[in-house]
């Protein structure tokens, strides 16, 4: 069993390290994924995973992120914010005669839906246009999320929204002992970098980008934490680029004056 007080120096320990804030109603679920932990290290006790996380360069670190990393996603999850971008974002920041390359960051990108959801749109919208080219930046802070994602494979089970014809022009069917199974294809995941990243540490980006899409990732964040990672986005945004938020996370009012309201969950960032 959990202990409170092994919960408690737990709590610290993730916020120390990815500014994830557990409340206390999260004890059961945190128990529940870290007792995987427990059996196959072959401890008794949540103390003696402490230690364990305890020990200089222990690697367990990167397990406990994953353990605590929600993971919810699906292809074109929100689909109002697809058409948000296609309608009103692209015309403003990539225009159709082309000569710009766009680039697109996908924060908390999870096991490669929302990344790749974007590809999609993007290469639609640029159709035939070779002077029309982008870029995808896809992150997260679970590397095992992260190997999902870059390796762009996926279930029937997890495509069936899809229309057909989405599905024949960007999807590489299975054979085989890969029946039933779709992979993304190539001319889509070369354009595609993805990398592991902290939200909370430094984001070391040398080029700023026109679209940030970072949905429901602050929303496990307090406050404070949320503000200075507004601050970092503002930074790292092309001016007058755009923001997208999950629609259960409010912009902190402080902010205002580094954003303006475009639509539900959709900001620009204020001209300097």
């Amino acid at each position: 069993m959990l202990k409170n007080d092994e919960f408690r120096l737990l709590q610290e320990l993730i916020y120390d390290l990815c500014g994830i804030s557990l409340r206390e109603n999260k004890k059961a679920m945190l128990a529940g994924r870290l007792n995987q932990r427990l059996r196959r290290l072959g401890l008794e006790s949540y103390g003696d995973y402490l230690r364990v996380l305890r020990t200089p360069g222990s690697e367990e670190i990167v397990h406990l992120i994953d353990a605590v990393s929600t993971n919810k996603t699906c292809f074109f999850r929100e689909q109002e914010h697809f058409d948000i971008l296609r309608s009103q974002v692209l015309p403003a920041v990539w225009p159709r005669e082309g000569g710009k390359l766009l680039r697109v960051w996908s924060a908390g990108c999870s096991s490669g839906q929302e990344p790749y959801s974007l590809a999609i749109l993007l290469s639609d919208y640029a159709g035939d246009r070779d002077a029309m080219d982008f870029t995808l930046l896809a992150t997260d802070i679970s590397s095992r999320m992260l190997a999902t994602a870059a390796a762009g494979m996926y279930s029937d089970d997890e495509l069936d929204q899809l229309p057909r014809a989405m599905l024949a022009r960007y999807f590489m069917r299975g054979r085989g002992a890969r029946a039933g199974w779709h992979r993304i294809i190539p001319e889509l995941r070369a354009k595609m970098t993805f990398r592991r990243m902290n939200m909370v540490g430094d984001f070391g980006m040398q080029d700023r980008f026109d679209i940030i899409f970072c949905r429901n990732v602050m929303i496990y964040f307090d406050r404070p934490t949320r503000e200075r990672l507004l601050e970092k986005f503002a930074e790292c945004l092309s001016p007058q680029g755009y923001l997208f938020v999950g629609h259960a996370e409010a912009m902190v009012g402080g902010n205002s004056s580094l954003f303006r309201r475009v639509d539900a969950a959709v900001y620009q960032r204020r001209s300097p």
